[in-house]
């Protein structure tokens, strides 16, 4: 092994025989998205639960550094977990559902 730099050069080559071994698969990446999915849908319900449960405590928390009425306060929580759904329905469901798809008429 060669040395150039201070790096081996054949560090690179070992890496990229690691990298095609390791290769992501279909369905483990189906899986990633459905355990994504199912993780921010519970820090979805864990925002709405604290939202609920403590809004008053949350709006005199956040009261400390932001003055904000309290109908703007839920205004601003309710987009919030809005775009956050979005976000979890493009980015994690929606593939998820493409690769089941893909799966079932590959098969």
């Amino acid at each position: 092994m060669r040395v150039w730099g201070g790096m081996a050069v054949g560090l690179r080559i070992n890496l990229v025989v690691a990298a095609k071994e390791n290769q992501m698969s279909i369905g483990l990446a189906r899986d990633f998205l459905l355990w994504c999915a199912i993780v921010n849908y519970a820090v979805l319900l864990w925002w709405f639960l604290g939202f609920v449960l403590a809004h008053d405590w949350m709006h005199r928390l956040h009261g400390r550094w932001f003055r904000v009425s309290p109908e703007h306060f839920d205004a601003i929580h309710y987009a919030g977990m809005a775009l956050y759904k979005i976000g979890i329905l493009l980015f994690n469901l929606v593939p998820f559902v493409a690769l089941r798809i893909a799966m079932n008429h590959g098969s």
